[in-house]
């Protein structure tokens, strides 16, 4: 599998989502939310919970440090409230570290 299929397979949404945080963590921003938005598309088309929230957070991590609050708290009651029926203890931790309280 050449490196660009693997990039752009959504059956590998894990993958995706790292790079997608690997490009925020370079300050690639748009590029960042092409591949957070890939990742998430993967995560919800093979039904995973977990990796969909953790996506929406990282989204919502992209949307407030470009400033963006509305975007942001969005993004983040998404996480909340995917975490509700997932009891994610790391989606609950991250939530809390941003003040929203989850599960």
């Amino acid at each position: 599998m050449r490196v660009y299929e693997v990039l752009t397979d959504k059956t590998n949404p894990s993958i995706i989502n790292t790079i997608g945080l690997i490009l925020f963590l370079r300050g690639k921003q748009e590029d960042a939310l092409s591949f957070y938005n890939m990742a998430l598309e993967g995560f919800k088309d093979i039904s995973n919970k977990r990796g969909e929230g953790t996506t929406l957070f990282n989204i919502a991590m992209l949307y407030r440090t470009t400033n963006e609050p509305e975007k942001a708290n969005e993004y983040f009651n998404k996480v909340a409230a995917i975490n509700v029926t997932l009891k994610n203890q790391e989606l609950t931790q991250r939530l809390a570290s941003i003040g929203i309280k989850s599960a």
